[in-house]
C-alpha cells in the first residue's frame, strides 16, 4: 500500500464508466467530491480501490429504474 490521492483515482473509474455507458445518456454520472475532500490521500493499494470504487459503480448503475444519476 502507498499514499495515493483519491479524487484522481476516482476520477478513472467515472471516466471509464461514462465510456461505457454511451449507448444510455438516461444514466449519468457525477462526482460529489466535496472541495473539503478534494485533497483527499490515503493508504491503499491503488488497483483494489479502483475495482471496489468500480464495483460501487456498476451496483449503484444495475439499481436504477431505468433512468437516474449515480
Amino acid at each position: 500500500a502507498r499514499v495515493e490521492w483519491l479524487n484522481p483515482l476516482a476520477e478513472t473509474i467515472l471516466a471509464e464508466t461514462r465510456t461505457r455507458l454511451r449507448s444510455r445518456p438516461e444514466v449519468r454520472l457525477e462526482n460529489g467530491t466535496s472541495a473539503e475532500l478534494y485533497g483527499c490521500f490515503a493508504k491503499v493499494v491503488a488497483p483494489d480501490l479502483k475495482r471496489a470504487l468500480s464495483n460501487l459503480v456498476n451496483n449503484a448503475i444495475e439499481a436504477l429504474e431505468g433512468s437516474g444519476t449515480v
